[in-house]
């Protein structure tokens, strides 16, 4: 977002510039940030006008563990078959909550599918989203599962 006054022919005194900035890994979130503050600060210089950088980091990056992630992809296979396991995905830069909980557990954050029924293809948090109410029951199977298997693993490594 960018505002910068309101008439076309009026340099305004001030400029507010706002955006997202996103990464995957923490280390390139910091060299990303660095690097916003010295460009800045380094045009700002030459042309002899001041800035102040607010940066603000409002969600980390959702990293499944590998184990934790393995294990749900073996759990689908055997579910629901090989057909229905779709691992090789880009990794999203989507932010979610699910982010903190991993940075204290080890976990693995699964999409059932909602697929793209009729031409309500939206993603979550579109005011056009509608829940694929089919998948209701794959949700629920795969949590069932997941719940027993995880049981047995504890189970397993507590003996």
């Amino acid at each position: 977002r960018l505002e910068a006054g309101h008439a076309y022919n009026i340099i305004p005194d001030s400029v507010r510039l706002s955006g997202t900035v996103r990464a995957i890994k923490p280390a390139v979130q910091d060299q990303l940030e660095e690097r916003l503050h010295r460009t800045t600060h380094g045009i700002c210089e030459a042309l002899g006008a001041t800035a102040r950088v607010d940066y603000t980091r409002c969600y980390p990056a959702t990293v499944n563990t590998q184990r934790e992630a393995d294990l749900c992809a073996r759990l689908v296979r055997e579910t629901f078959g090989e057909s229905q396991l779709k691992s090789d995905l880009p990794a999203s830069m989507g932010s979610e909550d699910f982010a903190f909980m991993l940075q204290q557990k080890p976990g693995c954050y699964v999409r059932i599918g909602n697929g793209s029924k009729g031409d309500s293809g939206c993603m979550l948090h579109n005011p056009h989203y509608d829940f694929n109410d089919d998948i209701l029951t794959t949700g629920a199977t795969y949590w069932c599962a997941l719940a027993l298997r995880y049981s047995e693993l504890i189970q397993a490594e507590a003996n």
